[in-house]
């Protein structure tokens, strides 16, 4: 997508213009189908890629925890006021061969309910945006996350734009905050991502602060 003419060096019997977007036939490509799943909301889905495994691979930010859509049936949930008490998100992750049809593998990472049985690799991260980075020496880490805090059902939200990183894209490190954005008060109320600038040699945060 060129959306930006400074993109452009040259250009010759072309214009821009805007396509147009159809949906895939099998849509949803993926629902609400398990119990930490009761409520999907601004999604932050991340796909990339993995030459290693030939798969697609998703990491996607769900209510893991929402009081009032799991005592509400799914055909009345549209109906039902969403409401924030005693709710929790958490990042979950799905895999894909050809990006259509996902499957949810049970990790073993994360207790939820009594259980390690599901496809949660973290709880009360919100927002998060994960991107893989070739060019780290450190294989711990290539996989990287900027996300905009911590939301549970026992503190509610809390301010914590932070940087997590990991080997694997399922084992991540403790939260390292940036303290350096907003004096450490602000809170990135959206999907948060970075990306290497090589013109600057260095990561560009992209955020919407609370």
């Amino acid at each position: 997508m060129l959306i930006d003419s400074r993109l452009v060096r040259e250009k010759r019997n072309v214009r821009l213009t805007v396509g147009t977007v159809q949906k895939h036939e099998a849509n949803p490509l993926m629902v609400q189908d398990k119990p930490w799943e009761p409520r999907y909301d601004n999604l932050y889905a991340n796909i990339l890629y993995d030459d290693a495994t030939n798969e697609y691979r998703c990491w996607y930010n769900p209510f893991i925890v929402h009081p009032a859509m799991s005592t509400t049936p799914p055909q009345k949930r549209s109906e039902t006021a969403c409401g924030s008490d005693g709710t929790e998100f958490g990042i979950c992750h799905a895999v894909s061969r050809d990006g259509l049809t996902w499957t949810k593998p049970e990790l073993g990472l994360v207790e939820f309910e009594g259980s390690k049985a599901n496809n949660i690799v973290l709880r009360g991260t919100s927002g998060a945006g994960i991107v893989y980075d070739s060019r780290e020496s450190l294989k711990q880490r290539r996989y990287k996350m900027l996300y905009g805090g911590e939301w549970t059902s026992e503190t509610g939200w809390q301010t914590n734009l932070s940087v997590r990183f990991s080997e694997d894209g399922l084992h991540w490190s403790e939260p390292v905050s940036c303290p350096e954005i907003m004096g450490g008060e602000g809170s990135g109320d959206t999907h948060n991502n970075c990306v290497w600038a090589p013109e600057l040699s260095k990561w560009v945060g992209i955020t919407r602060l609370h």
